[in-house]
């Protein structure tokens, strides 16, 4: 918390994100001094569970770091897989190899995102990681953190959206999952009056202009990627293509889906299968196309004044949940 205050002092302190960074690996990585000497957290840090990408330059390939014999090591493999240059220092050469290394989401943005088995986790609203932001986080708060009550919250949103995660991948129950959850906030527009008519206005002006644009993008998009389906499924012979293009063609023709684009989340439709099958539908959803900006588990004021409701998962996640416990049991009853 003081290094995001300090940071938020002045925009010069945009560039000293690095200093943060050697803050947090002295703070939180200090145990791992004189690793070479400390036989248990050695082995437990090479035995393939620990896994640090970054970029190569300048073919921008990605590479896997999985052996770590010292404290330098593994400090060398987290600076290069931060290494957002210019913000977070500058593309530097590794001291085994010498080979040029950087941010590691320039050649893999989510690893091992889709595998089975796998809890994926993303900073990114519009990402189908498993575990994501349920509601619009703005994407300068990575350049600039909010304030003291938001970025508070920020803290209890990823908390239960890990919670929700471990739900809808079955390795907790929903009711464990709905007694773990924490309380966030409910941020309210205020500001009077003339703030309430001006957000009218723009939600107005954001309807007549710039939502056409967005659902034409979108339907774009969908027609684009059906034809780039068909033909890998017809050329490649596999079948998952064309699942993939049924349900873009089933979002086109859709009534639903157009009345849910135009009019918002009041009109019944597929949100899940609109969902995977655009990425600019899961980008614009909750800027300019009525997506939720809350959820069932924000219950407290920004003063720290709790309603007297506890919060509760989204029906999203019961009904993933759901269905993934009937597709084990289904596979259970089959093997019997």
């Amino acid at each position: 918390m003081g290094s995001a205050e300090h940071y938020r002092y002045s925009w010069l302190n945009l560039f000293c994100v690095e200093r943060y960074l050697d803050d947090a690996l002295e703070h939180f990585g200090g145990h791992l001094r004189d690793l070479e000497m400390k036989r248990q957290l050695y082995d437990s840090l090479n035995d393939g569970s620990l896994e640090i990408f970054v970029t190569m330059l300048p073919k921008m390939k990605s590479k896997i770091f999985t052996e770590f014999h010292s404290h330098e090591d593994i400090v060398e493999a987290v600076k290069a897989s931060c290494c957002a240059a210019p913000f977070v220092g500058v593309p530097f050469r590794l001291r085994g190899t010498g080979e040029w290394a950087c941010d590691g989401c320039l050649s893999t943005i989510t690893p091992h995102n889709g595998e089975p088995q796998t809890i994926t986790v993303s900073p990114f609203y519009f990402s189908t990681a498993t575990v994501h932001p349920t509601i619009f986080v703005p994407l300068w708060w990575g350049l600039r953190p909010p304030g003291r009550v938001a970025l508070r919250n920020l803290f209890a949103l990823g908390y239960n959206d890990m919670i929700e995660g471990l739900v809808v991948s079955g390795y907790i129950t929903p009711e464990k999952g709905e007694s773990l959850l924490r309380p966030e906030v409910q941020f309210l527009n205020g500001g009077g009056v003339f703030r309430r008519y001006g957000f009218y206005l723009l939600d107005f002006l954001t309807f007549v202009f710039v939502r056409p644009v967005v659902v034409f993008c979108i339907y774009v998009e969908l027609a684009f990627m059906s034809f780039f389906y068909f033909l890998r499924g017809l050329f490649c012979l596999d079948n998952r293509p064309l699942g993939r293009m049924y349900d873009n063609l089933r979002n086109i023709v859709s009534i639903r889906t157009l009345g849910r684009l135009i009019f918002g989340e009041n009109v019944p439709h597929n949100g899940e299968r609109l969902e995977k099958s655009s990425r600019v539908y899961r980008v614009f959803n909750p800027i300019l196309l009525g997506g939720k900006n809350t959820t069932a588990r924000a219950v407290m004021s920004p003063t720290g004044v709790c309603s007297g409701v506890m919060p509760t998962l989204s029906s999203k996640t019961r009904k993933r949940a759901a269905s993934a416990a009937q597709e084990k049991s289904g596979k259970v009853y089959c093997r019997l």
